[in-house]
């Protein structure tokens, strides 16, 4: 069956990011039935990829994410306040962010990771979809 993205995510965030101690927040935008349901496994996929580097890599203590879903739109952010990294010396492969770039492409989208060492990382997906 299709995946129930929002619960669980959120109950993803209550059994791991908030048991650690950290400020968690899910915030969906728009609606759901905007966002073509046999996508919702990736997105989840590539949520809790960023989120696991969060957590592993970032040591923050604040990450949000963020879901937007419009006719002919959909907008994944994953955001956190951690320690960041040097995008030009992650080891190849490093991560995991290599899976999550194929699938966003397989959505037909775009994978965009901002991040610089004190400065957090943010985690942005993007996809337009002609109507």
């Amino acid at each position: 069956g299709e995946r129930d993205l929002i619960p669980d995510l959120e109950a993803r965030l209550v059994t791991v990011e908030r048991r650690a101690g950290i400020q968690a927040d899910l915030i969906l935008e728009g609606s759901l039935d905007d966002c073509p349901g046999g996508w919702m496994d990736d997105l989840f996929w590539i949520t809790i990829e960023a989120l696991n580097n969060s957590l592993k890599h970032a040591r923050a203590r604040n990450v949000k994410v963020l879901l937007r879903c419009l006719p002919g739109q959909v907008d994944l952010e994953i955001d956190d306040n951690g320690q960041g990294f040097d995008l030009t010396r992650l080891p190849v492969g490093g991560l995991g962010l290599r899976n999550m770039h194929e699938r966003a492409a397989l959505l037909g989208g775009t994978l965009q990771i901002d991040s610089s060492p004190g400065k957090g990382t943010r985690v942005r997906f993007n996809v337009r979809k002609e109507a």
